[in-house]
């Protein structure tokens, strides 16, 4: 009869609404409610919509309870606790773990104020809201306003040489000297060879780019950009490559190889984008001049 067919549709809602198995993790959950689960696939995201009824179940099942996050505990926490030594934390020291000395400073029980370090994803305190002294460390880039530890209290990530100090005090690695130059190896390795035989490193780079820029020779892109600066090293990179193509631009001639010297000059010259991945195509054309086709 039409009652019958009724209730065996209710014995199948109720069934479906108590227990769902949830199709990837593989796992049941129970609902109080029915609930009708619509899948939708968007750009390998997975979307839920829920469609609660207002008829509860008989059955007493609840919603799982959601429990809030501790809030970050930072080295000057009072009940901090160091974590155990991990591959990120490399034993607890980086290179520039030692670098600087903290200052004195306790975080308050209630209502403390952390910055996330962007380099090793550890907490540390914001100082300019707690007390907002000139005379302590920067704890964020000047360019990209992003917050990093090193200044403060030493990043401890491994392989960290310094994410923030005064762009003159950078510690660049040497091996980036092989692609430099406006992203061509080898323009980069041009400049890489005059070093050389001049006697210079990439920190004596940095020191000449910056007596350069200091007396308004040479400018970037970002005009805030001075050897004080306090930057990040991802902006202090991008601050030397700018740079470095200008020490390139002013070499003599005389003091470069006639296989150098004696290259055309690309019609799209320092924006050429063929550079950067036909090696054949930057050793037969000069690309350290401007653009001049459009």
């Amino acid at each position: 009869s039409d009652d019958d067919d009724d209730e065996e549709e209710e014995e199948e809602e109720e069934e479906v609404g108590m227990r769902i198995r949830h199709p990837f993790f593989g796992f049941s959950t129970a609902f109080t409610y029915d609930t009708l689960f619509q899948y939708t696939y968007v750009d390998a995201q997975l979307s839920l919509t829920l469609c609660l009824s207002h008829r509860p179940m008989a059955s007493a099942h609840t919603f799982p309870t959601l429990i809030p996050a501790p809030p970050p505990r930072c080295r000057q926490c009072p009940d901090y606790v160091p974590p155990p030594p991990t591959i990120l934390m490399g034993g607890g020291a980086g290179p520039s773990d030692t670098a600087t000395t903290p200052p004195p400073y306790t975080c308050p029980r209630v209502g403390a104020n952390h910055l996330l370090c962007w380099c090793c994803h550890q907490p540390m305190p914001d100082r300019r809201v707690s007390s907002p002294d000139p005379t302590l460390p920067p704890q964020k880039c000047e360019l990209c306003g992003q917050a990093f530890c090193h200044m403060y209290w030493g990043c401890r990530k491994v392989g960290c040489r310094g994410c923030l100090a005064a762009f003159k005090d950078l510690k660049f690695d040497e091996n980036l000297l092989s692609c430099l130059v406006v992203e061509n190896l080898y323009e980069s390795r041009v400049l890489k060879d005059h070093l050389a035989s001049c006697g210079l490193s990439l920190s004596d780079l940095l020191a000449v780019v910056c007596a350069k820029l200091a007396s308004g020779e040479y400018s970037t892109t970002d005009v805030r950009l001075s050897s004080d600066t306090t930057t990040c090293y991802a902006c202090g990179l991008k601050g030397l490559r700018e740079l470095a193509y200008l020490y390139r631009r002013d070499i003599p001639h005389d003091d470069l190889p006639g296989e150098v010297t004696g290259r055309p000059d690309c019609y799209w010259g320092r924006n050429c984008r063929t550079q950067r991945n036909k090696p054949l195509h930057a050793q037969r054309f000069n690309h350290i001049c401007e653009q001049t086709r459009h």
